[in-house]
């Protein structure tokens, strides 16, 4: 059987957390460059598409799909937030 120490789950551990956010940088950068496109080609401010509008669009799709997981008896996943 494999010695697995607590130092290699630390550094695997810190690995795993390093490409996360290294994943969540290249998302953030492609989200504002989507956000400030559409603030563009629609002709309303950053702002109001960020703090307003996407939030909105968001909670409603949020709650949409706690509404199809509860039609479809599965309420375990429709309590699921990740």
């Amino acid at each position: 059987m494999i010695n697995v120490t607590v130092f290699s789950y630390d550094c695997f551990g810190v690995c795993v957390y390093h490409n996360l956010l290294y994943y969540q940088l290249i998302v953030m950068k492609k989200i504002c460059e989507i956000e400030q496109d559409a603030s563009n080609s629609w002709g309303i401010s950053v702002s109001f598409l960020s703090i307003i509008l996407l939030p909105i669009v968001g909670n409603a799709a949020e709650h949409a799909g706690a509404i199809i997981f509860a039609f479809k008896n599965k309420l375990v996943s429709s309590f699921m937030k990740f």
